[in-house]
Order: C-alpha cells, then sequence, then structure tokens
C-alpha cells in the first residue's frame, strides 16, 4: 500500500491520508518562466532520463523541447482546429505522456476531420521527427460502443507500458479508454469506462494514475459545470470514488513523484476567477475532497512533474507560457481533526 498520498483504495475500505499545508512550510508559490511565446501550449510531458520539457505547443500545430530556455522543434506539420467552445483554443497535437521510461513519446491530437484525430508514439532517438514518417495510431472503434467521435485526445496517461486516452469529443458518452495494439499500424480504441453513467457527467479530459494504479480522471462537464474527481479500477473499469469539487473547468491532474500528493489545474471560461493551480486534499473523515488555491494562473492547460518534484505547468494562449514551479511536493502533516 501507497502510504502519505491523496487516496488510498484497497479492496474493502477507501483509507485517506489527510495532509494539511503549512502556508509558508518552504512552498515556492511563485512560479519560475520557464520560456514564453508558445502558441496555446496544451501538454507537457517530462523526459524521464534527461529531465527535458516536451510541449505541444498546440497553436503553431508542433512539438518542441525546451533546452537551456530555448524551444527546439522535435515534430512539425500537426494540423490545427478550434478545439470548440468547451475549450476555446486553437488544437493541434494535446495530451502528451511518456511511455514508461522507454524514449517514445505519446502525443494525442486535435486538428483533424471528424472522427479522424489519432494518437502518434514519437520515437525521440533521433530527432527531429517528421510526421508523416511517425508511428501513427488512427483510432479505431468497438462496434456498438458510442465511441465513432472519439477524438480531442486530451488526456494521456500511462501505466506499466499501458496507454489511456480520455478524448472529449464525444461528450454524450465521456469515455476513458486504453490503446490497444491489434498490428504494427493498428491500435484499437477501446473505451471501456462510460465515466457520464458512471457518475452522470462526461468529459473526463484530465487523467491519471494514482500511486495505487487506479485511473483518476478529472471530470470537466459540459458548459463548464462543477467538476467531478473519479477514481476507477483499470481491471473492471468500476467507479470506487467520487467527489464532487466546488471549482469548475478541471482539465489536469498529476501526482507529486516524491510525496504522492495531488495536484489539479482549473480553468473554466465562464469562471476565470477560479483558475489557477490547486492542491486535492480529503476532508471531513475522508467523505469529501477540498481544492486548496496554490497559484491563479490565466488559462492553465496540462501539468507534469519531474522526478526530483519541479512542477511544470503549461498556460496562456496565444503567448503562452511554460511555467515552473519548486517546493510543492512535499510530505505535510498529518491532519486527522475532521
Amino acid at each position: 500500500m501507497f502510504c502519505n498520498c491523496f487516496l488510498t483504495i484497497t479492496t474493502a475500505v477507501l483509507l485517506f491520508v489527510v495532509p494539511t499545508i503549512n502556508p509558508l512550510a518552504a512552498q515556492s508559490v511563485e512560479p519560475q518562466t520557464v520560456i514564453e511565446n508558445l502558441n496555446h501550449p496544451c501538454g507537457v510531458a517530462i523526459h524521464p532520463e534527461s529531465g527535458v520539457a516536451y510541449v505541444s505547443d498546440s497553436g503553431n500545430g508542433r512539438i518542441v523541447r525546451i533546452v537551456d530556455g530555448v524551444a527546439e522543434e522535435v515534430v512539425a506539420g500537426h494540423p490545427v482546429s478550434d478545439l470548440g467552445n468547451e475549450f476555446g483554443f486553437a488544437a493541434g497535437p494535446l495530451g502528451m505522456a511518456f511511455l514508461g521510461d522507454e524514449n517514445q513519446l505519446i502525443v494525442g491530437s486535435g486538428g483533424w476531420a471528424s472522427g479522424e484525430d489519432r494518437v502518434h508514439g514519437f520515437d525521440l532517438t533521433e530527432s527531429p521527427v517528421k510526421l508523416e514518417t511517425a508511428q501513427t495510431w488512427t483510432m479505431t472503434s468497438k462496434s456498438g460502443s458510442g465511441s465513432a467521435k472519439a477524438g480531442d485526445f486530451y488526456g494521456i496517461a500511462t501505466f506499466n507500458g499501458k496507454i489511456w486516452v480520455a478524448p472529449v469529443a464525444d461528450p454524450q458518452f465521456g469515455w476513458l479508454g486504453q490503446l490497444t495494439r491489434q498490428k504494427a499500424d493498428e491500435v484499437v480504441f477501446e473505451p471501456g469506462i462510460d465515466t457520464r453513467k458512471a457518475t452522470g457527467i462526461g468529459l473526463p479530459c484530465a487523467i491519471t494514475i494514482s500511486p495505487d494504479g487506479f485511473i483518476v480522471a478529472g471530470q470537466h462537464g459540459e458548459n463548464d459545470n462543477s467538476s467531478v474527481l473519479g477514481f476507477y479500477d483499470q481491471a473492471t473499469g468500476a467507479l470506487r470514488a467520487k467527489f464532487d469539487l466546488g471549482q469548475h473547468g478541471i482539465v489536469a491532474l498529476a501526482y507529486g513523484p516524491n510525496a504522492g500528493r495531488l495536484f489539479a489545474l482549473f480553468n473554466s471560461r465562464q469562471h476565470p476567477a477560479e483558475n489557477g493551480l490547486y492542491k486535492l486534499v480529503a476532508r471531513k473523515r475522508n467523505t469529501a475532497c477540498e481544492a486548496r488555491l496554490i497559484h491563479k494562473l490565466q488559462d492553465p492547460r496540462a501539468l507534469a512533474f519531474a522526478t526530483n518534484g519541479d512542477l511544470f505547468v503549461t498556460a496562456g494562449r496565444e503567448n503562452g507560457a511554460l511555467l515552473k514551479f519548486e517546493g510543492l511536493d512535499q510530505v505535510d502533516t498529518p491532519d486527522t481533526s475532521n
């Protein structure tokens, strides 16, 4: 069992470790600007060995890596289109994650024609990589699954060689699914978890894997409805825990690698005063989840931790930036008062 995480799940009971934030306990809430002048930056992933940050410079239809404060182009040529009223930004490459310790970057996309969005697997052994020569996984669907509209792969999470995705193009169902390889050039999107059926809210655009191996989904909800946090069993797809969050528009989730705390980004067009970086903690004897503001941000999109605990966040639109927070991934003093 993993200790000091936001939520530890056993087969019989839900157990919380409740952290308390000391506002002055060596936490640097003012971020450093790593790089500016990105165009609708969306996904971010940190190379597991080098620690280099990779960013989907979505509005420019490319993926870049940040080296000494300079954006080096890794992949170019993605089509770009408007993701729509729910998110309102220029969509090229979207969510991204490294596949374990491999040198393979998994990138979800928007920008293609309806029903043609795809997930790419880029081998970064040599770069830059040409989009047309990269491994491309076009999504095919289970018959009768209702997932024919699967696309706009905003959320990507990897675990033990598995790739989980959260497409936001089909809010009627709100699928979470796994990519299953059928052939070398074909990957089937298996929409195994219908979050709308499980919780009543769709659009699970935020997705990560808990230290205990459960899928954690932040469900945005249509029209900026209040967000829901759901914990799902990878093997069965069963909803193991659900928490209604007071803030609107959850878009990203990540666990710290050292203390195992859960952080989230909220980005609501209808409630912009709530937008920012938050820490999620259990309250009221483990029956509720509280989102505690760390730093307000304009149009935050994605976040990812480096192995040393530094947290990288993308934010902004036409003049977007990659930010870095230090000192957040720490073990807090337990608070069991309520």
